[in-house]
């Protein structure tokens, strides 16, 4: 019997993360079941959505009833978008893990619905420990994280690029 990827549900943040260092690939090709609900592929345009379904990326439609619980979501965390409160509602519908940098996000999604949360740096962690990427490819996609203006924890960063580099 074939055992299924768990889910993964990036959010708009990570996806531009590791565009902007051209590590997309390596980050898609992560042992996961990768899934965006149609209002983050909506909001997207670098990368490109039809990048995304290239590499396997699975978008999910909503019908009424779902957009309309999306829309409860967004009016009780007023500081969530409609693209992170469709992310949210994934993650909890799919019990998947959630891979976002936004703050508030990642707050309510581990405390009001006890899910896994991750960021970038976890994602790169996971690239070196899979050997997906070599510690120094993952010192160099971080800088050019950094370059582009990614918003990252500092002092996590220096501490990776310590041990990578």
């Amino acid at each position: 019997m074939a055992v299924s990827r768990p889910c993964c549900i990036p959010d708009v943040n990570v996806l531009i993360d590791f565009a902007c260092c051209g590590q997309l690939q390596a980050l898609l090709g992560l042992p996961y079941r990768w899934m965006l609900p149609d209002l983050t592929l909506a909001e997207l345009r670098d990368p490109n959505p039809n990048l995304l379904r290239k590499l396997g990326v699975i978008e999910i439609n909503f019908t009424s009833l779902e957009i309309g619980v999306i829309f409860q979501l967004r009016s009780q965390y007023r500081g969530l978008s409609l693209a992170d409160c469709g992310a949210l509602f994934l993650a909890q519908r799919q019990r998947g893990l959630l891979l976002t940098g936004d703050r508030l996000l990642r707050r309510i999604a581990s405390e009001a619905f006890n899910l896994t949360v991750h960021g970038t740096l976890w994602a790169l962690d996971e690239l070196v420990a899979g050997q997906h990427l070599t510690p120094s490819h993952a010192a160099a996609a971080l800088k050019q994280m950094l370059a582009h203006q990614r918003r990252l924890p500092q002092p996590e960063c220096k501490q990776r690029l310590r041990r990578w580099e």
